[in-house]
């Protein structure tokens, strides 16, 4: 399943110079209720502004939610399209006030969240129209539209899994002149992945280079986590990390993990308990042995919350 959407281009623009943001914010004026979108379906990118009005890039959707704007920015900061929360508020106001005959501009309004990952935002030339794809968009849809579609291929240069993937009968021959040159992105993307590296590096002192759930002692596999979602260099602090092996960072990035604020134990999803991971359920973890750097109790409950679990 696939959803296109308009966007603003501001927004848009805005985020196309911060590539390296783990969660994107598209947010709703109003609630638009997404109900037929599921974790690793995919949304669209549909460019206002301009005719014909083009495929800027998109993301895998990983949910939906309503909260205020407060909240939103207390999670996602400039991953909402924004530079600061004056800027995003008044932006919110202009649509609500635009498209709402009901609703009333607010110094805190609650919005709509769909929230992305894996977001790609595609440079100009490379765009397309949603009837290049072979889809009709018109004009009239002001919210979203969903279609039963595989997603896109939108940049066959771009080789971004989901979003960007190709299929098989246009991939490139296998070429070893390439091999050097994809192992060094191969190993940046790694680097990526781990974290910031004073932030990573200071984890790994805490807690003895060791994941604090699974005891992994693989330095490499190791990935610097933040407990509440990365915002500035603030949040780069050993209170707000675990460090975590890599699917563990995944599965507690996807709320599927996560660890109670009171005695430290691990709670995991329903789907999990009958998995590979059942075991973990009401593990407690690893803490670092000074308790300056334990987790922190107020982080593990918000993103407990979150989570719902």
């Amino acid at each position: 399943m696939i959803a296109l959407s308009p966007t603003d281009r501001g927004w848009f623009l805005y985020l196309q110079q911060r590539p390296d943001l783990s969660v994107v914010n598209f947010w709703t004026p109003t609630d638009w209720n997404v109900q037929n979108l599921s974790n690793g379906d995919y949304w669209y990118f549909v460019l206002k502004g301009a005719e014909p009005r083009k495929i800027g890039g998109g993301g895998r959707f990983l949910e939906y939610k309503l909260m205020r704007a407060s909240r939103a920015w207390e999670l996602y900061g400039t991953g909402n399209g924004s530079a600061s929360y004056q800027e995003m508020v008044e932006r919110l106001n202009k649509h609500i006030n635009k498209r709402s005959q009901t609703s009333r501009a607010s110094n805190d309004p609650e919005i709509g969240c769909v929230l992305l990952d894996n977001c790609a935002f595609l440079p100009e030339y490379e765009q397309k129209t949603a009837q290049d794809f072979g889809l009709s968009f018109p004009r009239q849809i002001v919210k979203f539209k969903s279609f039963d579609n595989p997603p896109l291929i939108l940049a066959e240069q771009e080789k971004i899994p989901g979003v960007f993937t190709d299929s098989v009968d246009n991939l490139e021959e296998f070429n070893p002149s390439n091999e050097e040159d994809a192992r060094k992105k191969t190993l940046a993307s790694i680097v990526r992945r781990q974290g910031q590296p004073r932030f990573r590096q200071a984890l790994l002192a805490a807690y003895e280079n060791k994941c604090a759930i699974t005891g992994c002692d693989v330095t490499d596999a190791l990935e610097a986590a933040h407990i509440t979602p990365y915002i500035g260099e603030h949040t780069n602090t050993v209170q707000n990390g675990l460090l975590l092996r890599a699917d563990i960072h995944t599965l507690f990035d996807l709320g599927k993990i996560a660890i109670s604020p009171t005695d430290f134990r691990v709670i995991l999803q329903q789907e999990l308990r009958y998995s590979h991971y059942a075991a973990l359920e009401g593990k407690m973890i690893a803490v670092p042995k000074d308790k300056t750097l334990w987790p922190s109790s107020k982080a593990l409950d918000i993103h407990k919350k979150d989570t719902g679990l």
